[in-house]
């Protein structure tokens, strides 16, 4: 799944988790955008169910805006894909 694809979904989450969510800048800092802590938790959890794929935590600390979650769902989606 490219980066593009996993963007789109975790926007797609987001905005339902968060409906007056504006995701057209997805730099921009979570907090700044109004999702609380525990909505992100919650998006993790939607996301992992979707994606099917689990993002360590200690790269979830590190997220701080919507490309940083893609970016840490492609990741962990790369390290599931069988190897050649």
């Amino acid at each position: 799944m490219s980066r593009d694809e996993v963007l789109a979904i975790v926007k797609q989450k987001a905005r339902s988790l968060l409906p007056e969510l504006d995701d057209r800048d997805t730099s921009r800092p979570l907090g700044d955008s109004g999702l609380s802590s525990l909505d992100f938790v919650e998006l993790v959890a939607i996301l992992a169910r979707e994606l099917r794929a689990k993002v360590p935590r200690s790269e979830l600390s590190r997220v701080d805006s919507l490309d940083d979650l893609a970016d840490a769902f492609v990741r962990a989606l790369d390290s599931q894909a069988p190897h050649e």
